[in-house]
């Protein structure tokens, strides 16, 4: 009893955890015979002190059981067990279940059949999906914005091209935002997860401030007894991001630092360099696909004329200062930065104390990403890393104490030059189609960004009786 209010006084704060994180069944038990109703036969979740009676007219619900698979028995004085095996369990669903009992033949008599798998879930009033852990490993996926991307109305973590920051990201029933941005934090072991849920409509009062949609992750339990080890290591090694093509004139372009690029041939170009773009040398299509330039000649006269008489420079001298401007060339490429992702975790017992802590158990989990820029910026690179720790204790049959940390960096460079929060996460970096040289070729025209989050979580849930059960949480 001590340990347990030890255990339970690192609850500073009690508060209501909206977010459902478990399911719950539902069903009838009946005499096979006779279809007579069976009042007060026991139900039971296996490896669980979930369970339940059934009432005068053979009804039973369970709440509060963990998403997955799960192993259910009814019994009845008189009657043969029979257990159903793989019974699904959704976060926030009812899965229905009903028991037929045969009378005992023999005594220790049991029947095993597997739970039929119901092709519509009666008790859904919204647009909801639920993606198992066995559905994500066969996905082409390695973070959770590409698996919950693949539904249908999903762009990556976004509901119908809604703003991300419009989404709530939570695991294991608490939020997981950049407080500087409003984003949701992804970046979570997929080999951790037991189930995503996905809804992007008709929200019930949990879910009280929601825009968008909320992505519900529950993670995994360590083992009692083993311990497990997983690791999912992708790797691609340095290759040009960008390709060779012939440009609408027949110029073979190799490089963004190429002079023949859209950025830079219009500037060293001597059929258009020195008297415009528009001087005739070009047709109207290809003049399209370039910036337009009034011409070195204009630019010399322009600040000939003006009255300071320090920027005097003549056609050839603006464009040798151009070239030392743009000069960058194709260094980046000479550092051979490679892609990777590497997911770890690892869970099983704590060592020397499990027993004696209410079966004190562990996963904890690492993530570290990295994409090299198509060009380089104020970085060369994205980087981030995330790491996750949960410690579960059983404080009695029927109370549970977890605790729960998570700490998150990403390194990369900025998006905004005024400030505003942002990074560039993926190899485009910042060219988004557009003619801005100035981020091409002045690396540091946007800074480098550092972000840290550090989150830590308590949660306790209780079982009062087999209609009713609490959960609270504090998190920092």
């Amino acid at each position: 009893m001590r340990l347990k209010w030890i255990l339970v006084g690192l609850l500073f704060t009690l508060g209501i955890s909206f977010a459902g994180t478990t399911g719950k069944i539902s069903g009838y038990v009946y005499d096979s015979a006779t279809g007579a109703p069976l009042p007060g036969a026991n139900v039971l979740v296996r490896n669980t002190s979930l369970g339940a009676a059934t009432n005068a007219d053979g009804f039973y619900v369970i709440l509060n059981i963990p998403p997955g698979e799960q192993e259910v028995m009814a019994t009845y004085i008189g009657y043969a067990t029979v257990q159903q095996t793989g019974v699904l369990i959704n976060i926030d669903l009812t899965t229905p279940l009903n028991f037929n009992l045969q009378v005992e033949a023999y005594k220790g008599e049991e029947i095993i059949v597997t739970a039929e798998r119901k092709p519509v879930q009666v008790d859904i009033a919204s647009s909801q999906v639920n993606i198992s852990k066995d559905e994500i490993k066969d996905l082409p996926a390695t973070n959770i914005s590409d698996v919950v991307g693949m539904e249908a109305g999903m762009s990556g973590l976004s509901v119908r091209e809604g703003d991300l920051d419009e989404t709530t990201v939570l695991v294991d029933g608490l939020a997981m935002k950049d407080s500087r941005t409003g984003n949701p934090i992804s970046t979570i072991s997929l080999s951790s997860i037991e189930e995503i849920m996905v809804q992007s409509g008709g929200f019930s009062a949990e879910y009280s401030d929601l825009q968008s949609g909320v992505v519900s992750i529950v993670t995994k339990e360590g083992d009692t007894e083993t311990y497990n080890l997983n690791v999912n290591v992708k790797y691609s090694p340095y290759s040009p991001k960008n390709f060779s093509f012939t440009d609408i004139s027949g110029n073979e372009i190799s490089s963004l630092f190429d002079e023949n690029s859209v950025f830079l041939r219009p500037y060293l170009d001597d059929d258009v360099c020195w008297t415009g773009t528009a001087n005739g040398n070009w047709d109207l299509l290809t003049q399209g696909e370039y910036p337009d330039f009034a011409g070195w000649n204009a630019v010399s006269q322009g600040l000939m004329n003006d009255d300071d008489p320090t920027n005097d420079l003549s056609p050839t001298a603006l464009q040798e200062q151009f070239r030392y401007l743009v000069r960058r060339g194709d260094d980046f490429y000479e550092q051979l930065i490679p892609d990777y992702n590497l997911d770890i975790g690892l869970s099983g017992p704590v060592p020397f104390v499990s027993k004696q802590l209410g079966n004190l158990r562990f996963y904890t989990t690492l993530v570290t990403n990295q994409t090299a820029y198509l060009q380089p910026l104020a970085t060369d690179k994205y980087n981030d890393w995330t790491w996750t720790g949960k410690v579960t204790a059983d404080l009695s049959p029927k109370m549970k104490l977890g605790l729960f940390s998570m700490h998150n960096k990403y390194y990369g460079t900025a998006t905004s030059l005024s400030g505003t929060p942002g990074v560039y996460g993926d190899a485009s970096g910042a060219i988004d189609g557009g003619w801005s040289m100035s981020r091409l070729f002045y690396p540091n025209y946007y800074g480098l960004t550092q972000r840290y989050t550090h989150m830590y979580a308590d949660t306790l849930k209780n079982i009062v009786n087999e209609k009713t059960f609490w959960e609270g949480s504090v998190e920092y």
